[in-house]
């Protein structure tokens, strides 16, 4: 998380040419970009109006993982899943993928089949879900403080079977209402695929903006 951050902030420093931008991250994606925030706030104040965030289905302060998944993020869950990995990545995704993700649709199809493939080493899934964890339990929702004048939207999904729902809204709710905070019915932890009508549309002006997805 940190260090992906990191790497975030050195694009925006380094590598844009355009004055303005937006920032989309995605479940641990947003993280990242609050993450990327609080690591150099005045870089990301420097921006000022020009910069947008959207934070989708989001990892937040305070959040938590959704209950169904809570045994599987346990300690014990976490050493058995190298063992169980061979046998994840051949279950059918269009039933697991239903179970977790709701009715499938083709590009939402398409991603569910490439989770368990997006790491080469299970190492690296359990590395990643202890870092959610500890990332939203010791950061407070003071962290929406750091951009007090940013254009930010909150995104959650009606059917979120990764992220506790509950905990997300309480989370984002407490930023106030300067950032506004769009729970979608209807949706799943795949909101964009579900309803991409309902992501916000670019504030400033599309042509001359850059959009940078995490």
């Amino acid at each position: 998380m940190e260090h992906d951050a990191a790497v975030v902030n050195l694009i925006l420093e380094n590598l844009l040419r355009s004055p303005q931008v937006r920032l989309h991250g995605h479940s641990r994606g947003a993280a990242v970009v609050l993450e990327a925030a609080l690591q150099a706030p005045h870089l990301h104040r420097r921006f000022g109006s020009d910069i947008e965030y959207v934070l989708e289905t989001p990892v937040l302060p305070q959040g938590r993982i959704h209950p169904s998944l809570a045994l599987a993020a346990t300690p014990i869950g976490l050493w058995l899943l190298p063992a169980l990995m061979p046998l994840l990545r051949r279950l059918p995704m269009r039933l697991l993928g239903r179970l977790v993700f709701g009715p499938p649709s083709g590009q939402k199809l398409e991603l569910a089949s490439r989770l368990w493939f997006n790491a080469k080493r299970a190492r690296t899934i359990v590395t990643n879900v202890r870092n959610i964890e500890s990332w939203m339990a010791s950061r407070s929702t003071a962290a929406y403080d750091i951009l007090p004048n940013a254009r930010m939207w909150i995104l959650i999904a009606e059917m979120d079977f990764i992220l506790s729902r509950r905990d997300m809204a309480r989370s984002a709710h407490q930023a106030g209402t300067r950032i506004q905070v769009l729970e979608i019915p209807a949706t799943s932890h795949m909101l964009a695929q579900d309803a991409p009508g309902e992501i916000p549309l670019v504030q400033f002006d599309a042509i001359n903006s850059q959009n940078m997805s995490a």
